[in-house]
Formats: structure tokens, C-alpha cells, sequence
């Protein structure tokens, strides 16, 4: 199994800590701050991943869930806006990410609950439906 921790600490001292005590595990690529506009590999990442894992213990809905789930990784995570990572993953209450991510790869669960958030994300935020949501509030703005 291949973990990527994509991103780095806002602290440069933490992140550089981080980075020192975790740079011999094996099968951990630290790969730093990811541009999504600048850089392919996030979607690389997505297309490879079965669990996004989000560490952050304040957010909104983050683009990173859409995303994640769009490509059909299962969530795990200690924040659940509109309980977004306890239907469509794990919601992480008591700092246990391990449990969470056991519960997700026992029986293959990441696999149901990335499908489930897959067609979500593509009922929800599909293009074509997007675009119409943002016209519909345009021509109401607009009076049309």
C-alpha cells in the first residue's frame, strides 16, 4: 500500500518537522503543495487513490471532497460539513485516523462509499448542471 500526503504545513518549522520525522517511511511520498491549476499530478493522484485522507480541523465543504469523490475515493476525515465524510466515508471523531481508515479497507468498504460519493458528485456538481444552476441565478438576478 502507497500513502501520498499531498500539501505541507502553513508553519514552515512544522512542516520541515514533519517532513524529517516521516522521510523514512517507505511507502510514504511527501509530495508538497499541489497547484491544481499548475499541476496534473493532483488528478494523477486522485485516479490512483482509494481514501482521501483530510487531517484539517477546520474547513468547509473543500473542493479536495468534490474532487476526491468524483473519482471515487471514499473520505475520511475530522470534519463533516453536510455530512459529507460519514455518508460517502469516515467521520473521524476521536482523533483515530487509523480506526477510520482499518473500518474503510475492512471488506472493502472505501470501494461502496467511493461509488456512493462518485455519483454524488455527478448528480450534483456535473457540469452541464453546474452551468444551468449558474445561469438560472443569473437571469433571476437579471430579471429575465
Amino acid at each position: 500500500m502507497r500513502f501520498v500526503a499531498a500539501g505541507k504545513a502553513l508553519d514552515r518549522r512544522r512542516d520541515a518537522m514533519l517532513r524529517e520525522k516521516y522521510r523514512n517511511i517507505s511507502n510514504l511520498d511527501m509530495s508538497g503543495f499541489l497547484n491544481q491549476f499548475d499541476d496534473t499530478s493532483i488528478g494523477e493522484i486522485y485516479e490512483k487513490s482509494w481514501v482521501l485522507v483530510n487531517t484539517a480541523s477546520r474547513e468547509g465543504l473543500p473542493n479536495a471532497f468534490i474532487e476526491a469523490a468524483a473519482n471515487g475515493c471514499a473520505i475520511l476525515s475530522h470534519v463533516n460539513p453536510d455530512g459529507f465524510s460519514q455518508n460517502y466515508g469516515y467521520h473521524v471523531k476521536d482523533d483515530n485516523f487509523e480506526k477510520g481508515l482499518r473500518r474503510l479497507l475492512a471488506d472493502d468498504r472505501w470501494r461502496e462509499l467511493g461509488e456512493k460519493g462518485r455519483q454524488y458528485v455527478e448528480q450534483h456538481f456535473e457540469l452541464e448542471k453546474a452551468v444551468d444552476a449558474h445561469v438560472r441565478e443569473y437571469e433571476k438576478l437579471l430579471g429575465i
